[in-house]
């Protein structure tokens, strides 16, 4: 059965009871299926505290019905609130848990309802509470529903829901849908007290959902976003990312991320280095082409450009190389003073956690992990093997103090995994309280006034706010 179904069933019988839910697809799908409790629903935005503040509801307002919406994911976080309600038995908390053995919000992985060997219901009987039953029909639901809605002892049902959202609903996001940000004040220091902006970016969104949504789509964390920001970085790719964490990283800045594509996060396509060559040309590129050229003959070439978490490092083929020192000095030398190539390689180093270890050329501990190749193919061997005959120099690494020669790639892999920009500087810090993350929002222009940009215009999953 579908969570959306159950979810309108057991608001036509609600009236005056208060309901607080937890983060996620949940949200959105309340938010729809029950608009005339718009009011009196707490959207409670941390896994695991969504049972236990229901309860403190039920505590302090004892004539009124506490409607808990949790999630199997959810109650897995805080178990400890069932021997609670089993040694206090509230007469006024009815719980659901919608049960659909995955972690939506952050890709799907499995939940331990997965496996066939916990039963919440179970757990909650053995903590003491009587009524805990499992649902797996909409008919077992509703029945449910009418029971526990008149319950005077605390009563669960665990609802075994489908991974799949309802399409085309209104996304909650806590605000109101006008598709402009707005940059009010110019920032002038990271490390100043985040009070002391007395305007920030205004964001509000109330956007509708795009028919993906009818599959278990990997999703970044669903927070309330806030009226306004330091900062608005856009695009979530190789630039963006490291801006991101140069903005958070050791100040109390607001940040919001832009990203014009899907999260991708789990995806096996783009995580399995194997892969990579189909990316191009598909749902996680922008699809672009070089104009036609007598060159080749009047065709087209394709530029591949990641539209996704992480950017073009989510879809390349992973190899990590630096420009040849020589163009960096150029740079140098034309006037681009800081450019040189001993200027730029503390920060090439910076950004590195290269398997080698730190050296004179190599960084380590950095967002971006770096590893060679362990076992060459035979036709890579032989070629080294050629290069030396030929008298091309066979080098180590591809990143030392020479570039130039036959010599194993240097690859953004680790343990069978792609590494991407986002693994590196995003992922780490994706459940902090920054920076706050949307996609599917387009970037048209920006908002320019008095030479200052003031701000930007949007599209929502292609759409006019």
């Amino acid at each position: 059965m579908k969570r959306y179904d159950c979810m309108k069933l057991l608001a036509a019988r609600l009236e005056n009871e208060l309901v607080i839910l937890s983060l996620g697809a949940s949200v959105d799908e309340w938010y729809n299926a029950a608009p005339h409790m718009r009011q009196a629903s707490l959207f409670q935005q941390q896994l695991g505290c969504v049972t236990p503040q229901a309860f403190g509801l039920a505590a302090g307002l004892p004539h009124r019905r506490i409607i808990s919406l949790d999630t199997d994911g959810g109650m897995m976080f805080n178990l400890g609130i069932l021997a609670t309600l089993g040694n206090e038995q509230p007469k006024n908390l009815f719980i659901v848990v919608w049960d659909n053995e995955c972690y939506q919000s952050i890709g799907g992985p499995p939940t331990h309802t997965a496996f066939g060997r916990v039963d919440i219901a179970a757990i909650a009987r053995g903590a003491g509470i009587d009524n805990a039953f499992t649902a797996r029909t909409l008919e077992e639901f509703e029945a449910h529903c009418e029971a526990g809605l008149k319950a005077d002892v605390p009563y669960v049902v665990v609802a075994k829901v489908a991974g799949t959202v309802q399409p085309d609903i209104k996304r909650k996001q806590f605000g109101r849908a006008r598709g402009q940000i707005y940059l009010r004040a110019p920032c002038r220091g990271l490390r100043r007290h985040r009070q002391s902006w007395a305007e920030r970016a205004q964001i509000e969104a109330d956007v509708p959902m795009s028919n993906t949504m009818t599959e278990a789509r990997p999703l970044l964390p669903q927070r309330s976003l806030q009226k306004a920001y330091d900062y608005i970085v856009v695009g979530a790719g190789s630039g963006g990312l490291p801006v991101v964490r140069r903005l958070i990283d050791g100040t109390d800045a607001t940040v919001l991320l832009i990203e014009a594509g899907e999260p991708g996060i789990g995806r096996a396509e783009i995580d399995d280095p194997r892969q990579w060559v189909p990316l191009g040309r598909g749902r996680w590129d922008w699809g672009y082409d070089y104009a036609p050229t007598s060159r080749v003959n009047g065709h087209t070439i394709g530029i591949p450009r990641g539209k996704v978490l992480g950017g073009s490092s989510a879809i390349n083929a992973m190899m990590w190389y630096r420009g040849h020192p020589n163009d960096y000095n150029a740079w140098q030398a034309a006037g681009c003073e800081g450019w040189s190539f001993e200027d730029v390689l503390p920060f090439f180093k910076k950004a590195e956690d290269w398997e080698g270890g730190e050296s004179r050329w190599r960084g380590a501990g950095g967002p971006l992990k770096i590893t060679t190749s362990k076992t060459l193919h035979p036709v890579a061997r032989s070629m080294m093997e050629g290069a030396a005959d030929l008298g091309i120099p066979v080098i180590d690494d591809p990143n030392g103090p020479s570039n130039e020669g036959a010599c194993p790639s240097n690859f953004n892999i680790v343990d069978g995994k792609r590494w991407s920009s986002a693994e590196g500087y995003l992922y780490p810090i994706l459940n902090q309280s920054a920076p706050d993350c949307v996609d599917r929002f387009t970037v048209t222009s920006l908002m320019v006034e008095k030479g200052r940009c003031t701000g930007i215009r949007h599209l929502v999953e292609g759409k006019k706010c």
